[in-house]
């Protein structure tokens, strides 16, 4: 824990020549907890005499008094703790064993800290119980964790199986324990709704975004006293439209995993051109496993002589498809659509999940103004005034593997037009540098770019690039605003840890590619001009 010193106590203003000779010994007295006896020992002891008299030393004193009435024992002060029930302080500490994992019928306890902090706010007094078959309460909190695989959460990771079983034979437990891993559940599940089981700082990659942040034990202490467990859940749950899109797909995976056993019927390519009016099996199969996919589909089914024909029907269904996997929307199921749809109903499911527990490591509040730039899939989306449907959507090129695109969240300040380039200096030590080592200062007056040093401008004229090395390049290269300039015509700046911006490109053929891994790090969209145009 650190220790922060001020020299100020209270509204008094501790004399500069005796505030080093009293931090000494408050150092001292806070590693041994001897508060009172510190003040004691700055009354015996000889305070030196400031520089102006004894005024500065009767502050001392006086100051020194006023503590005293606060605190007059000899100790830091203590929170008092109130035990009303000793079975359920013992289970509770017992679950905060460091040194061994504390398991009550099998189960580990999984929010100790949370828990420990919520029973003491009541004292150590149950929460849950009487623990009977009648109780709304358990019955509530059963429901909700039973509908975690909605959430794309697994039930079972919330004590479900024992409670049930211990509920159904509650002479079997102490009820100081079942009462406790009713807790644990409660505010496990919590926890994960809002942040997510893993931290992503630690999966190793980089991800740089404000979480969540409640107090779990007054949190479920609401949602107790109110008897409504849902309103705790749903507060917790991701606001953002895009959550409930994954929830609705993962329900219709989910649904189609049970059906065909967690795989689909493995799909051949046709061997007919998908054109309107063929005809091939292969279609047939085609229609059949997109319409498990899209169970919603308006379209009506033709019969079985008709399903195996390539007609409007199906091609609004390929065309969905491949949008929504980025496979290039031309209507016309190639090896790659197929290898997609190919893949296992069950790890869709599992996919989902993944995205569902990213979701819920953001912030619930993104502004009613943001962007939001989908890295894997090349796409920047802009959401306005709280609506759930992006006002613009555009393509975007991103890191390359080397240079991967940062995940982080930050606010965007300003927006400059026809910008200068300053070339990072990894960039201009391995790329420009060796660039200027083959073609001379010519490339630097080629590219438009400008040569600094110490901040001024110099002449890049009679420089001998070869002398120079990645390792010994004293130079900061600028690039001028012109139709190669690599920032385009607009950069938008929201200052960051990474270097990392949103900015045109002169580079524009790269949006017709897929995928679009080109850049240092930098996220380039589309019609840069349009995304400037937007209303305040």
């Amino acid at each position: 824990m650190p220790c922060i010193v001020s020299d100020r106590y209270g509204d008094e203003a501790v004399p500069g020549g005796i505030g080093v000779w009293v931090l000494n010994r408050l150092e001292a007295a806070i590693k041994t907890r001897q508060i009172g006896g510190f003040f004691e020992q700055l009354r015996q002891a000889e305070l030196p005499d400031a520089a102006a008299g004894g005024q500065d030393r009767q502050k001392l004193e006086d100051a020194l008094e006023r503590a005293a009435k606060v605190n007059p024992t000899d100790t830091l002060p203590q929170t008092p703790l109130i035990v009303k029930d000793q079975t359920l302080y013992d289970a509770m500490m017992a679950a905060q064993n460091t040194t061994e994992v504390a398991r009550f019928g099998g189960e580990r306890v999984f929010s100790p800290v949370a828990c420990n902090a919520f029973y003491r706010q009541r004292q150590f007094v149950p929460a849950w119980l009487p623990h009977t078959t009648d109780n709304a309460l358990i019955k509530s909190l059963l429901e909700q964790i039973n509908n975690a695989s909605a959430e794309g959460l697994k039930s079972i990771e919330y004590h479900t199986v024992v409670l049930q079983n211990a509920l159904k034979n509650p002479q079997q437990w102490l009820p100081a324990q079942l009462d406790l891993l009713l807790t644990d559940a409660a505010m496990t599940y919590a926890q994960h709704l809002a942040m997510g089981k893993l931290n992503p700082r630690k999966l190793g990659f980089s991800w740089d975004i404000y979480q969540n942040k409640f107090d779990w034990a007054t949190e479920l202490q609401a949602a107790i006293d109110a008897n409504n467990l849902k309103t705790l859940y749903d507060k917790m749950k991701p606001k953002q439209a895009q959550y409930g899109y994954l929830k609705q797909a993962l329900a219709t995976y989910q649904q189609a995993a049970a059906q065909q056993g967690g795989t689909w019927q493995t799909l051949n390519l046709a061997t007919t051109k998908p054109e309107l009016g063929a005809r091939d099996p292969q279609f047939a199969a085609l229609r059949q496993r997109l319409l498990l996919e899209y169970p919603q589909a308006t379209a009506t089914v033709p019969d079985s002589a008709s399903a195996a024909v390539f007609d409007t029907a199906l091609l609004a269904m390929v065309k969905n498809f491949q949008r929504r996997h980025n496979l290039g929307e031309d209507g016309k199921p190639g090896a790659k659509t197929y290898q997609i749809l190919n893949i296992s109903a069950q790890q869709r499911v599992q996919e989902l999940q993944i995205a569902l527990e990213m979701w819920r490591w953001l912030p619930n509040d993104l502004g009613k103004r943001y962007i939001m730039v989908n890295v894997p899939a090349y796409m920047l989306y802009l959401y306005e005034n709280g609506q759930t449907k992006p006002t613009q959507v555009k393509r975007v090129v991103v890191g390359e593997v080397k240079h991967k695109t940062p995940v982080f969240s930050d606010q965007m300040q300003y927006i400059e037009l026809n910008p200068y380039w300053t070339v990072p200096p990894s960039i201009a030590k391995k790329e420009i540098l060796p660039a200027l080592k083959r073609q001379g200062s010519a490339y630097l007056t080629r590219n438009k770019m400008e040569l600094f040093s110490g901040g001024n401008k110099i002449s890049p004229a009679g420089i001998r690039w070869s002398k120079y090395s990645v390792n010994n390049f004293p130079f900061v290269v600028r690039q001028k605003p012109n139709g190669k300039n690599a920032l385009g015509e607009v950069k938008f700046l929201f200052p960051n840890a990474y270097n990392v911006y949103l900015h045109d490109t002169p580079s524009r053929h790269l949006f017709a590619q897929t995928p679009r891994a080109f850049s240092h790090g930098c996220i380039r969209p589309t019609r840069t001009l349009r995304l400037c145009c937007i209303p305040t």
